[in-house]
């Protein structure tokens, strides 16, 4: 989901901050560090295996489908879950700010 779900998550600590929820506003902010990190794996599994075609460019989007597969399955679905979690508390957030 790349940065949308940091987003998410960031919003979400946001909202949660000074709501007297001290473990949303914990979870929140590992949700932030856990999508930041897991996606800046799976970028990097995917740019490793990027280099190693003649025309990589290095950009930062220059990643070929073949190569986004290469990212291992676990950490994607890491990535997914810390997202999903950013959205639940993000909806938390919201229902008990308005």
């Amino acid at each position: 989901m790349g940065w949308l779900s940091v987003l998410v998550a960031l919003a979400a600590s946001g909202l949660l901050y000074d709501t007297g929820h001290p473990v949303l506003l914990t979870l929140s902010v590992v949700a932030v560090i856990g999508c930041i990190w897991s996606w800046g794996i799976m970028h990097n599994l995917a740019t490793r295996a990027a280099s190693r075609r003649s025309n990589y460019s290095g950009h930062f989007y220059d990643i070929t489908e073949e190569e986004a597969d290469s990212v291992s399955n676990w950490i994607t679905y890491l990535n997914f879950g810390f997202s999903v979690l950013a959205l639940l508390l993000l909806i938390a957030a919201i229902v008990m700010r308005f």
